[in-house]
């Protein structure tokens, strides 16, 4: 069986509004999917030495300009590696 286990890191993202000429709203619905890493699956000596999940490096707040692109970054840890979602 693998550990089970969790942990967690927040941050406050403000998106600034920007001046725009046209009227409609910069939304592209299809370039906002969740991200979601997958890790490979565990070897015997993974599973041997189980670590659960740790925040190493938590999120940092940001603000942004809306329709500027962002990059979220932490460290998490465990054995076997864990899956992240943003």
């Amino acid at each position: 069986l693998y550990p089970v286990g969790s942990d967690e890191t927040i941050c406050d993202l403000t998106v600034r509004p920007t001046a725009s000429i046209d009227t409609r709203p910069f939304i592209q619905p299809d370039r906002f999917a969740p991200l979601e890493l997958k890790a490979p699956p565990p070897t015997k000596a993974d599973l041997d030495k189980m670590e659960p999940p740790k925040v190493v490096v938590p999120l940092e707040n940001l603000q942004v300009t809306e329709g500027s692109p962002v990059l979220l970054k932490a460290t998490i840890v465990g054995k076997p590696i864990p899956n992240v979602r943003f």
